[in-house]
């Protein structure tokens, strides 16, 4: 096994909980990450010697999977050569992948939906920080090998994946009635052309099915402006429309900055501390739109209303 090491911290979690004063949200208002240098197999010793790992905490389960998934996905980089391209992973923004783990591990959430799937990471995180959760995920061109690690290291009933263009695999999982309903929603796949606003179409269509239902609709590289790459701004302008359209619940919606974007700062040093960055609202004197190029990610909620015509 692989060092690696896993931020230690206490995360707040309460901003992102129904202000009901639940019990759930009382339980997970604080979230502690250790520190693990899996050196050794970090396994919970079980009966089962051939099943999915078992593990006594979600940082012992990252240090397990995380090196497993290392190898970088060239297959992405090649087939956009010399071409404007979105390959990449959440583990690059420390910040970023702590509060996935927090959202994902409440106990309300059993089914995470996602778009994109790179190397793996992201998937590997939601299904460490919620033993309970399956995630289904909708990649163009996927690498296969670690989408069998995923599965081989989780379930595979832990783990679907789809393959092929989310404009159509995600519109026909939205549109099919045995669908499960998704308490994470991740657009986090194609970042060029119409396909931002088809997954963002599509997951409030999924949304529509319960709206009542709690849910996280997560946005990831807003407003954020790589010249390297060419990329996101297509995924800007998604956001944006979708502003326009009031798809999105401003009360209950907020985005975060990334600490800083080794893509853009090579001196950038994460701390993967929450603290460090400020949480800011959809409108107002100061929204995401003022950290052009570096951006962010959104944590957003769908609008009830517009879930009526979405539906």
């Amino acid at each position: 096994m692989h060092s690696l090491l896993v931020v230690v911290m206490l995360i707040d979690v309460s901003a992102f909980c129904d202000n009901d004063g639940s019990a759930e949200c009382s339980e997970m208002n604080f979230l502690q990450l250790g520190v693990v240098h899996a050196d050794k197999d970090t396994r919970k010793s079980d009966s089962r010697m051939h099943g999915p790992a078992v593990f006594d905490n979600i940082s012992a389960c990252l240090s397990a999977v995380l090196p497993l998934l290392e190898k970088t996905n060239t297959g992405c980089f090649e087939a956009h050569e010399g071409q404007v391209n979105e390959c990449g992973d959440i583990s690059r923004n420390q910040e970023q992948q702590n509060t996935y783990v927090r959202l994902a591990s409440q106990p309300s959430v059993s089914t995470i939906c996602e778009t994109g799937f790179f190397n793996g990471v992201s998937s590997a995180t939601w299904l460490c920080a919620n033993p309970n959760a399956k995630v289904f995920n909708f990649d163009l061109e996927p690498p296969h090998e670690n989408v069998k690690i995923i599965k081989d290291f989780f379930g595979h009933d832990r783990f679907t994946m789809t393959e092929g263009d989310s404009t159509v695999t995600l519109a026909a999982f939205a549109a099919n009635s045995s669908s499960p309903f998704c308490d994470i929603m991740v657009a986090d796949g194609g970042h060029f052309g119409d396909v931002p606003f088809s997954d963002t179409s599509n997951f409030a269509k999924i949304a529509a099915k319960a709206p009542s239902r709690k849910h996280v609709f997560l946005v990831d590289e807003v407003y954020f402006d790589n010249p390297g790459n060419q990329c996101c701004m297509d995924v800007t302008a998604s956001f944006e429309k979708g502003m326009t359209l009031n798809m999105f619940d401003i009360d209950a919606s907020r985005c975060r900055p990334f600490e800083c974007e080794m893509f853009l700062d090579p001196e950038c040093i994460q701390t993967g501390d929450p603290n460090s960055v400020e949480s800011l609202p959809l409108v107002g004197d100061k929204t995401l739109n003022s950290t052009y190029p570096l951006g962010g990610y959104c944590i957003l909620k769908f609008d009830a209303e517009y879930l009526k015509s979405a539906s």
